[in-house]
C-alpha cells in the first residue's frame, strides 16, 4: 500500500494532473499560510479561495498560485490544458 501512497502523491504534482487539495493546503501550511488568512488578506471572505480547490476560479487560482511562487497552470494544469489547446477562443 505505500507504493500506491507514494505513486499517488507523485502524480498528484505530475506534470500531467492537478496537485491535490490537501497537497495545496499543506505546501500554503508550510509557508505559514491558510486559505482563509490568504482570502483575507486579498479582502476576500474567509472561504472564498476554497472555491478554486473545486473548480475553475482564475482570481483565487492566481491568488494561490502566486502565494506558492508559481502558476496556476503548474498547480491545474487539467483546467489550463483545455484552455490553451487547439479549439480555444
Amino acid at each position: 500500500m505505500r507504493n500506491s501512497t507514494a505513486s499517488q502523491k507523485k502524480q498528484s504534482k505530475g506534470s500531467s494532473g492537478n496537485w491535490h487539495r490537501a497537497d495545496i493546503v499543506a505546501a500554503l501550511h508550510k509557508r505559514g499560510l491558510t486559505l482563509a488568512s490568504l482570502s483575507r488578506s486579498h479582502g476576500l471572505a474567509p472561504r472564498t479561495l476554497n472555491n478554486a480547490l473545486e473548480r475553475h476560479y482564475p482570481r483565487a487560482e492566481r491568488i494561490i498560485a502566486g502565494a506558492l511562487d508559481t502558476t496556476p497552470e503548474t498547480l491545474w494544469p487539467e483546467r489550463y490544458a483545455l484552455k490553451n489547446g487547439p479549439n480555444s477562443r
